[in-house]
């Protein structure tokens, strides 16, 4: 039997281990995949059971048995791994970050951009390391923190305004109730 092997790979400065199988494909374990936005492995399994992923090409084809993994010169990680191909992977994140998990948010921009800038600098011919791109994907993941806490308090304003809005609302009405006219603007007695 071939083990898979592992290497580690970053995206910006998040170190993932992806997993190469006997037939060419790669993979990431299950446990990271969930870890690595903050859930723990029993979540990812179960969106793997759901109709909502069931439904999606690919991932009804995700295994789910362990592998064994090859470990020669590593001093970390597991010998067996439950694989999760790295679309199942993607659509778990996307599916987190829907769902307002706030470390996969900046997980999936920052995949959705380094696959835009590779594919931009493919086309004009410009070369980068791999370094170059994750000193990139670090300084989006800064914007992205930045801009994230300018919106949260633009939310919070916005749900202050509504609030506001539907208590006046609320006054409005009770005065219309009681037989008064909220519109009536003559304090004077």
């Amino acid at each position: 039997m071939t083990k898979a092997k592992r290497a580690t790979i970053a995206l910006g400065d998040i170190p993932l281990d992806v997993f190469q199988l006997s037939d060419g494909n790669y993979c990431m374990s299950q446990t990271q995949v969930a870890e690595v936005v903050g859930k723990d492995e029993r979540n990812a399994r179960e969106f793997l059971q759901s109709k909502r992923a069931k439904a999606l090409p690919g991932i009804a084809d995700t295994p789910a048995k362990n592998i064994e993994v090859d470990n020669t010169g590593q001093t970390r990680g597991q010998t067996r791994i439950v694989p999760w191909p790295i679309g199942a992977t993607a659509v778990y994140w996307y599916f987190q970050a829907k769902r307002g998990n706030k470390i996969a948010e900046p997980l999936i921009i920052a995949c959705l951009c380094d696959s835009l800038l590779r594919r931009a600098d493919e086309a004009f011919g410009v070369v980068r390391t791999m370094e170059e791109y994750n000193q990139e994907l670090v300084g989006l993941r800064r914007s992205l923190s930045t801009l994230s806490d300018e919106m949260a308090i633009d939310d919070n304003a916005r749900t202050i305004a509504g609030d506001a809005w539907r208590d006046n609302q609320r006054l409005r009405d009770k005065i219309y109730e009681l037989g008064g006219n909220p519109d009536d603007t003559d304090t004077t007695d």
